[in-house]
């Protein structure tokens, strides 16, 4: 394996943000759900759509295992890791290839 093909195979940091859905229950508020999120660039509709996929993914898991919810999610192009650090606040990690 060359130097340039080992480059290309590390995953990079894709985005990190914590939320917690309880701050923003209600249609049009759900950005006051995300406490950080890196990059801070990003767009505002974007960074609520990847905090409300995220909480779904948790939301699905936990009716198969209410007590277990999802800590990765792995598809062709990333790797999602979720982590509740305390009740509802959640960390998100997304790493892409």
């Amino acid at each position: 394996m060359t130097a340039a093909n080992e480059k290309q195979s590390l995953p990079s940091l894709l985005s990190f943000f914590i939320y917690n859905p309880k701050f923003g229950p209600r249609e049009g508020e759900e950005e006051k759900k995300i406490l950080f999120y890196h990059p801070s660039e990003v767009d505002k509709n974007e960074k609520i759509r990847n905090v409300g996929l995220c909480e779904a993914i948790v939301q699905f898991t936990r009716t198969f295992c209410p007590t277990k919810p999802a800590k990765s999610l792995h598809t062709q192009k990333n790797r999602q890791f979720f982590h509740e650090a305390e009740e509802n606040f959640w960390m998100v990690m997304v790493h892409i290839y």
